[in-house]
């Protein structure tokens, strides 16, 4: 292998390393990675290493964009991990690729962004990681296929192992997905199908072409199975590929990567002309000597098959060529750069697309879209604005003990974070909650967690029904900038109290004393000859809370009673020969105490309902707010 080849296999080692290790939480704006647009030109998706994906909505007739939401949290636990996007031909369905769960995820369109609809795991052979890297729908949308980057790791760390290719059959109307396939890349070769950047498919859907360290690999595909057959090396004159692109025509394939006497970041662009009976590529005149525009990550071919866009990491530049449809042939026009006239989102610029006659491009260091009109027949690009998507929602960390939560949100600039909060309701006739909000002023780039609680009826509800579903509407506005909204919904939780270690001090308590010292104090050997009392009650009611609440206490009599019809009742002349039992026999009135957290103690008078108690056994129950009630017995003799 070259040291091009390993340069880029340092480059994705990296990349999957810093998936599998514990990260700190990345805004949503870095690394922005990939952009597509959908078939009809009204949504655009772009991706992000590390922090999931976001969808815009496009002005048809500018080409401009709109932040509309985020990707919603997958079934994995959180946002996709160095995502790989795919759109169905109808638009009806997204599939979006987590490199950390080697999870293939369904979604569709919907207001505000898109909804998850199904998963399904990215397979590959157990020696081998998985590490999906580029995802495919066929034109005919009957097949979807992931891509995998052929990188062991564990117990052999950076080992070349081949890279798989996952086929799966597509409903077309529900767009569900069924695995048919795992296949390796190319295990015969001496790189073993390192899977590179990018995959395209031929527009007659009968081959798969993939960049690798070595070059570019054809599979063909059966398109009415979807299986895909044993790959084939193509000869590319490239020391390494990288980024690939093929002609609406199918005619052409152009591929990025060093020279084959070169193994630095110098860059070509190989033309290649394609039988659409075999498959197979034949090298024509690379393009070369191309000032600005190293180590090209990305290239596409537009739609009208006039221009070639690449883009470079290194000089973070866009570059653009007229094409000639019938050799194929490649004309640089020129070379746009970062900071040039103006110009942002070109820094270390990766995946660029054109839709009509705008051009779409990634910056993983800008943090979001730069997008360009372009004039058709000179494919000169315009550079009309940088869309970036300033701050992040974490998911929210709910305390079930409180009732409260902290949504943790990145943001990328200094700014002004703002929270609006509306719980909702739970059932029509309930009582209508306010709108709570606040300001936090952020002083610089980083996490800020925004502290979620509800006051007034709001609180109230929460402690009545336990779960109350909340909507908070954060609100960033960088220094200068444009206020920019995102919504999420939280579940908030405050489990009920609970009251254990109920005790009774002393458990048994004598109404009959002696005088001692003008002290009316309880019987003992010792004071039995002095003078008899009567003894005011004084009982220590202890117990401990697992959270402040306030504490309802109640006590019930202990009496003989008959068992009527399984019922323990007050004993009559009729029943006397029932049974018998013991009933409890309720005290009027009741007593309340604010419980702090952890233990707590008072004294009870014995009076209760305005009346005291006389000798008897009781039974004590103590219940927190909402909580379940505790029992302890207790006797008083006279």
């Amino acid at each position: 292998m070259g040291a091009r080849g390993q340069i880029l296999k340092a480059v994705l080692l990296a990349a999957v390393l810093a998936a599998l290790l514990p990260a700190t939480a990345a805004a949503t704006t870095q690394n922005a990675a990939s952009v597509i647009v959908s078939p009809n030109g009204s949504t655009v998706y772009s991706g992000f290493n590390g922090a999931g994906f976001s969808v815009f909505s496009r002005d048809p007739n500018t080409g401009e964009l709109t932040l509309l939401g985020e990707a919603p949290t997958s079934s994995g636990g959180g946002p996709l991990e160095f995502p790989a996007l795919a759109i169905s031909p109808d638009g009806a369905s997204l599939y979006g690729v987590d490199s950390q769960s080697n999870t293939l995820f369904q979604y569709a369109p919907a207001s505000g962004g898109v909804t998850e609809q199904q998963s399904y795991p990215v397979l590959a052979n157990t020696a081998q990681a998985k590490d999906p890297t580029s995802a495919l729908v066929s034109p005919d949308g009957s097949s979807v296929y992931v891509l995998t980057y052929g990188v062991q790791y564990g117990t052999g760390v950076g080992v070349s192992t081949d890279g798989q290719i996952n086929a799966f059959q597509r409903n077309p109307s529900t767009g569900n997905l069924t695995l048919i396939q795992t296949a390796p890349i190319d295990p015969h070769s001496a790189d073993q199908g390192v899977v590179g950047n990018q995959s395209v498919m031929s527009p007659d859907g009968k081959f798969i072409y993939v960049a690798s360290d070595a070059g570019i690999d054809a599979l063909g595909r059966n398109a009415s199975t979807g299986a895909v057959g044993a790959p084939a090396r193509q000869t590319s004159g490239l020391n390494a590929g990288m980024a690939l692109a093929i002609s609406p025509d199918g005619n052409y394939v152009y591929l990025t990567g060093p020279p084959s006497s070169s193994s630095s970041d110098a860059s070509e662009i190989a033309v290649l002309q394609r039988n659409a009976s075999t498959g197979n590529l034949t090298p024509e005149t690379p393009v070369n000597n191309m000032s600005g525009l190293s180590d090209m990550w990305g290239i596409t071919v537009s739609p009208d098959g006039n221009c070639v866009y690449a883009t470079s990491r290194p000089d973070n530049s866009l570059g653009w060529f007229t094409r000639n449809s019938s050799t194929g042939a490649l004309s640089l026009g020129g070379v746009l750069s970062e900071g040039e006239n103006g110009i942002a989102g070109l820094r270390f610029a990766q995946q660029v697309t054109v839709y009509g006659n705008n051009i779409y491009v990634a910056s993983p260091d800008d943090g979001g879209i730069a997008v360009f009109s372009r004039n058709p027949t000179t494919c000169a690009p315009t550079f009309l604005e940088l869309v970036q998507d300033l701050f992040t929602l974490e998911p929210p960390v709910v305390d079930s003990t409180t009732g409260t939560a902290e949504l943790p949100v990145n943001v990328d600039a200094a700014g002004t974070l703002e929270l609006g909060l509306q719980p909702l309701i739970p059932q029509p006739g309930f009582r209508a909650a306010g709108v709570v909000s606040h300001q936090i002023t952020v002083g610089q780039a980083g996490l800020v967690d925004v502290p979620i609680s509800l006051t007034g009826l709001a609180a109230q509800e929460l402690s009545i029904l336990h779960e109350l579903t909340v909507e908070a509407a954060v609100t960033f506005t960088a220094s200068g900038g444009a206020p920019t909204t995102k919504t999420i919904t939280i579940q908030l939780v405050k489990n009920p109290a609970s009251l254990t270690k109920l005790r009774v001090s002393p458990r048994k308590f004598a109404l009959d004393g002696r005088l001692v010292k003008g002290r009316c104090l309880a019987q003992t050997r010792k004071n039995r000859t002095r003078r008899a009392c009567r003894r005011r009650v004084a009982l220590a009611f202890s117990y401990r809370l697992n959270q402040a609440s306030s504490v309802t206490f109640t006590i019930a009599h202990k009496q003989a009673g008959r068992e009527v019809r399984h019922r323990c009742v007050k004993p009559t002349r009729k029943n006397r020969k029932d049974r018998r039992c013991t009933q409890l026999v309720n005290q009027p009135g009741s007593l309340t105490k604010a419980g702090a957290a952890g233990s707590n103690r008072f004294t009870f008078s014995g009076k209760l309902g305005g009346r005291r108690l006389g000798p008897g056994t009781y039974v004590l129950s103590a219940t927190p707010a909402g909580g379940k009630a505790s029992k302890t017995t207790f006797e008083i003799t006279g």
